[in-house]
């Protein structure tokens, strides 16, 4: 169960952009695709850091400038 669910977490961005794609009949551009692809990417990053590490991102949250 848990494999399955990080290849689901692992393949959201991919699986974002085709729905934005086809819900759109192509009319984002390539670098508005890349900034959704991007954010969905930290999405997945963020939910992983806050399974394995949520003492770590506690820290960063309160302090949202040092991670820049």
């Amino acid at each position: 169960m848990t494999l399955l669910l990080l290849t689901l977490l692992w393949a959201w961005p991919t699986i974002f952009i085709r729905y934005i794609k086809q819900e759109t009949d192509g009319q984002f551009t390539p670098d508005a695709l890349n900034f959704y692809r991007y954010a969905a990417g930290s999405v997945f990053a963020v939910g992983v850091v806050a399974w394995l590490q949520p003492s770590d991102l506690v820290a960063v949250l309160r302090r949202p400038l040092v991670p820049l």
